[in-house]
């Protein structure tokens, strides 16, 4: 009767809802993982940046003294220096980034608004790359994909979100026929 299958077509949404929270708390899961790698990598981008930002300095610095001994001409210097100021903005904008990847770690780990600009710096490096790392074979990768939708929640969601509407659809059928 319809009573049934509303309440069948209930039971089916709650696994549809569970699993669409699954997925939920996968995707916050995920996401604090790329932020956590965002920011390793930010802060290492901003090491670089500082030692070629030095190295600028350096090159400043002894492009005056040539300069200065008339072993090169002064469009050196100039040349020089501006290298030094693009280096700088490159730097500057490193850093940016780096509080912005802080930042969003900070949110993604739940931190309170006032300790997001605290938020400790990742301290693990990347994984080194190995051999296993290769790609895969077509064959590989078509199973990986296979095994990877038995797990996604929102695709199950999505297939089984399917059995109350046809349990409703079905018993809407069965009240218009006389």
């Amino acid at each position: 009767d319809s009573t049934g299958a509303a309440e069948a077509a209930a039971r089916g949404d709650v696994n549809v809802a569970k699993l669409l929270y699954r997925h939920a708390l996968s995707l916050q899961a995920f996401g604090t993982a790329a932020n956590y790698w965002s920011c390793r990598n930010a802060d290492d981008t901003l090491a670089v940046q500082l030692d070629v930002e030095q190295a600028a300095e350096k090159l400043v610095e002894s492009t005056k003294v040539l300069v200065k001994s008339g072993v090169f001409p002064p469009a050196y210097l100039l040349q020089a220096e501006a290298n030094l100021r693009e280096k700088r903005t490159v730097r500057i904008n490193a850093e940016l980034d780096a509080h912005e990847a802080r930042f969003s770690l900070g949110q993604s780990l739940g931190l309170a608004p006032e300790a997001i600009a605290t938020t400790p710096t990742p301290v693990d490096t990347f994984p080194a790359l190995t051999a296993s790392l290769t790609p895969f074979s077509d064959q590989t990768r078509s199973a990986l994909i296979v095994r990877a939708l038995q797990h996604r929640s929102d695709y199950l969601a999505v297939k089984q979100s399917l059995v109350p509407l046809n349990i409703l659809t079905r018993q809407a059928e069965l009240d218009l026929k006389p």
